[in-house]
């Protein structure tokens, strides 16, 4: 959940104020490297007004934190 959490923050103006660029650029190493089945494991958690974020969650994540940093 940690990285939808992420995603979640970098995309609303005014979480990503609080945001440190280096978790930031931490997080993106991490997740180059994870072999998690984002939509697997999330679409149960999350609501499925959200689900459609899942389906290439990890090049949506790796967009938003590319913005981010």
């Amino acid at each position: 959940m940690r990285f939808y959490d992420l995603y979640f923050i970098l995309r609303h103006p005014q979480l990503s104020k609080c945001v440190e660029p280096s978790a930031v650029q931490t997080a993106a190493k991490e997740a180059k490297g994870c072999r998690i089945d984002f939509k697997r494991e999330l679409s149960v958690l999350l609501p499925v007004s959200h689900h459609r974020i899942l389906k290439d969650f990890k090049q949506n994540l790796s967009r938003e934190m590319e913005r981010y940093v």
